[in-house]
């Protein structure tokens, strides 16, 4: 039987993974700070990115979402396992990013992926990321054009 804190600590986990999503998604790189403990390393190379620490990850991710219009991070139920202190997710995800090619803004990237998430508690029992890792990557590219409007008949 799950107990009353173990319900509180995966719900407290799925929460950190839905902020992270908006921070991401909203560009603000500001609030990573809340969801990272001070030494996380973030692993992004599964994308062709870095593996670094919270601030250079900010730097990176400024400069690296720069050419994308917007996204919307959309993440699967985590597996959530425990180990005393520590706690393992994995979550899968799909972000279809919005690229704008010749001034038309109907070009999608899809990426999708999994994420693993190694959190512990801290600041008062609160959990936070100390390490992520983008594990799987896929990227395909969509290009959809507005059909032209049929002239009358």
């Amino acid at each position: 039987m799950i107990s009353h804190q173990e319900l509180s600590d995966r719900m407290e986990i799925q929460n950190i993974l839905a902020l992270y999503c908006e921070a991401i998604d909203n560009r603000d790189w500001e609030a990573l700070d809340d969801f990272f403990t001070e030494d996380a390393i973030i692993d992004y190379t599964a994308t062709g990115g870095l593996k670094c620490t919270l601030p250079e990850a900010k730097t990176y991710l400024d400069r690296a979402l720069q050419q994308f219009n917007g996204g919307q991070h959309m993440i699967g139920v985590p597996l959530i396992t425990f180990n005393g202190d520590e706690a393992k997710s994995r979550t899968i995800l799909f972000n279809p990013m919005i690229v704008e090619r010749e001034n038309q803004p109907h070009v999608f990237l899809s990426a999708l992926g999994m994420w693993m998430n190694l959190s512990e508690p801290i600041r008062g029992g609160a959990f936070a990321i100390v390490m992520k890792s983008v594990v799987t990557s896929i990227t395909c590219l969509l290009i959809l054009k507005p059909k032209n409007k049929r002239p009358n008949r």
